[in-house]
């Protein structure tokens, strides 16, 4: 196969070392017209790279598929040239900068019969598919809460409930099966590059509350669900899950101790599975589902789902008010 890839910022690089790795892909074509970028990846000494300006120079030598990652402000224009051609993409998330945005490369690819997937790369991590495989051992679900802090970097990232909050929101649809419904939240920002914000999200049967943090020089990314019977522990980085179960839930305790003293502190169980790069099981997912038109894990209305919570968290950090999700 012959992939693009639409930029060759910190993550388009890290797609091309992926791509450049696969016995599949015989050439990475990567556009990006920015010296220092280009530069970068070449020194990363990768077999199989080939550089071009534009995306058209390209499209000459006839790409399979393509990877767009350059910043979300561009996505639709990128998106919409690649899809037009008939192109399958996977975006990285978001999908778009708006819904009004999204919506249409939707439109597009519905009309072309393109697979696009939605690079919600936490959908890969082996952590959070044995999260979703366990969470029925959990009982009925009462309570999800996510930290995603990222270190303060240079570059303009975008809100952060967009640029972070959207994997967190969009893995606890994944692993529940439950659709957001409204979003209560509060955002602070420092300087051009920096924000932080908490939000509680209300999903079918439960609420989340949902921190993005790019302040704090501290890299942490952890998601808690709490059920009738016992909770799950996950940590994304590391792809550590433990889970804590009892068979015996307890209501009406009037305190922990009692409760202790009914069932104790329940079974801990840490479930094995083989730990993977996510990137890479997410782009060979990719692949595979271009080559053999299957539907992505990923899909764009999954996309579309996490941009509309995302903006109910902006919206209401500017209102001060519970806003519905809209998707």
């Amino acid at each position: 196969m012959k992939v693009m890839v639409v930029g060759a910022g910190v993550m388009g690089r890290h797609h091309a070392r992926n791509y450049s790795s696969f016995k599949d892909v015989d050439e990475v074509m990567v556009v990006e017209p920015g010296e220092e970028s280009r530069t970068k990846l070449a020194e990363m000494k990768l077999e199989g790279i080939t550089f071009c300006s534009t995306i058209e120079e390209a499209l000459e030598k006839k790409p399979d598929a393509a990877s767009v990652a350059v910043p979300t402000k561009l996505h639709y224009e990128v998106a919409t040239k690649l899809i037009g051609k008939g192109i399958p993409c996977l975006i990285e998330k978001p999908i778009a900068a708006s819904m009004e945005e999204g919506k249409k490369i939707k439109a597009l690819a519905e009309a072309k019969k393109t697979i696009v997937m939605a690079g919600h790369i936490e959908r890969f991590n082996p952590g959070v598919l044995a999260l979703k495989d366990k969470v029925n051992e959990l009982g009925e679900i009462v309570y999800a809460s996510a930290q995603r802090f990222g270190i303060p970097g240079p570059r303009d990232l975008g809100n952060a409930f967009y640029d972070q909050g959207v994997h967190d929101m969009d893995i606890i649809s994944f692993v529940t099966g439950k659709k957001p419904k409204s979003a209560q939240a509060v955002q602070q920002s420092f300087n051009q590059t920096n924000d932080l914000g908490s939000a509680i999200v209300e999903y079918e049967g439960f609420y989340a509350g949902v921190e993005v943090n790019r302040v704090v020089p501290v890299k942490r990314r952890k998601l808690l669900l709490l059920g009738t019977k016992g909770m799950a522990e996950l940590d994304y980085i590391s792809q550590e899950l433990t889970l804590t179960l009892t068979d015996k839930p307890v209501h009406g305790a009037k305190n922990f101790d009692e409760i202790l003293w009914r069932v104790g502190r329940g079974t801990e169980v840490k479930p094995y599975f083989a730990k993977d790069e996510p990137l890479k099981l997410e782009l060979e997912h990719f692949l595979e589902c271009a080559g053999q038109k299957k539907k992505p894990l990923c899909t764009i209305d999954d996309g579309l789902a996490a941009i509309a919570v995302a903006e109910a968290c902006v919206k209401s950090a500017k209102t001060g008010k519970t806003e519905q999700v809209e998707a």
